[in-house]
């Protein structure tokens, strides 16, 4: 399988290749998850070195204690930059909101690479922080190719090459 949702908690490690997603401000690791909120998967951060995982959900950051966190070969993700909603081809979805898919994206925000939820519709990246949900409108999303290697031109743009 080429990657895989695995379950876990605030309380146990992260075994068997979590995918890293970003760091904190205080220079811990943050890994990328989902969790159920509201009867939805929704991507989440998590931060096991503080036993602390959370969702940003209706203007607030939202604690979880129970989530799946993403599992797979780094070489095979890579982060590339979007803006307003928009996903490339291989985003990784996590979630959804009423039938509307989530997907795995992360910012910059005080002196943080933060993981949170790509929402389309609404034309941004949502990041829970500081206890906040705060919208951004400029992101990286993660992307997942099964095969090949990643190769960005000067323009931006991505592809892949065997």
């Amino acid at each position: 399988m080429p990657f895989k949702w695995r379950g876990g908690n605030i309380w146990s490690p992260l075994e068997k290749r979590p995918v890293l997603g970003g760091t904190d401000s205080d220079g811990s690791l943050i890994y990328v998850g989902r969790a159920m909120h509201e009867g939805m998967y929704i991507p989440c951060k998590i931060i096991p070195t503080r036993n602390y995982a959370a969702v940003s959900y209706a203007g607030e950051e939202i604690p979880v204690e129970a989530f799946e966190y993403l599992s797979g070969k780094m070489k095979h993700f890579q982060w590339i930059t979007a803006g307003d909603g928009h996903v490339v081809e291989g985003a990784v979805s996590a979630g959804d909101d009423n039938g509307e898919e989530l997907y795995i994206g992360r910012a910059a925000h005080d002196g943080s690479v933060t993981v949170g939820k790509i929402h389309p519709s609404h034309k941004c990246l949502y990041m829970p922080y500081g206890g906040q949900e705060i919208p951004f409108h400029f992101y990286e999303v993660l992307v997942y190719r099964k095969r090949g290697i990643f190769t960005s031109s000067a323009d931006g743009s991505s592809s892949e090459s065997d």
